[in-house]
């Protein structure tokens, strides 16, 4: 079988009809995920765990799926291995979501690592915004894993002159969070 030019012009707009097709379906699917509520707070948990509420620079990939405008500065952050989502409830409008964080411990200002190895139970409460789901509350200090947790210190610590009282704390604490991450839960 033969092809002739306007064959293949016809042959290559259908292959890219159909990869548009794919592409569309793709990002459909996509944000359909991060549209339901447990998707919402689902996106939300894997943020915080990643470190971008730690960050002012990183609240644009947050403040879309909360309902408060603007964050404090935490100067105190939890510090966590891992969050299961454990149920949902949802009405027309408002919804429930469960979430269990496996707790390692706190960090508070230059530090230590307050360990504490436990299972802290939040509940996040969201409203229906026309097509989008937004979190309410809570607005609670970050739960960071123990690699951002190390991340920030590290990038803490190096941004200290020399001698300054704090990088020995600062060094204290990233040793621990190091040692930490050497372990696998």
């Amino acid at each position: 079988m033969q092809l002739n030019r306007g064959s293949y012009r016809r042959l290559l707009v259908y292959f890219l009809a159909l990869l548009g097709a794919v592409v569309v379906g793709g990002e459909a699917m996509a944000n359909r995920q991060t549209t339901s509520p447990s998707g919402v707070v689902r996106k939300y948990c894997q943020l915080d765990f990643d470190g971008s509420r730690l960050s002012s620079a990183m609240w644009k990939r947050v403040s879309p799926l909360v309902s408060w405008e603007d964050e404090p500065g935490w100067d105190t952050y939890t510090v966590v291995s891992g969050f299961q989502i454990l149920s949902e409830k949802q009405s027309k409008d408002e919804a429930t979501i469960s979430v269990s964080f496996s707790v390692v411990g706190t960090m508070s200002g230059d530090g230590p690592l307050k360990k504490e190895g436990k299972k802290e139970g939040l509940k996040f409460h969201l409203r229906r915004t026309g097509a989008d789901w937004k979190i309410l509350e809570p607005m609670e200090p970050p739960h960071v894993s123990v690699s951002s947790a190390a991340e920030n210190t590290r990038d803490l610590l190096n941004s200290l002159p020399e001698g300054s009282p704090r990088r020995a704390s600062l060094q204290a604490a990233l040793s621990e969070l190091e040692s930490l991450k050497a372990v696998k839960p």
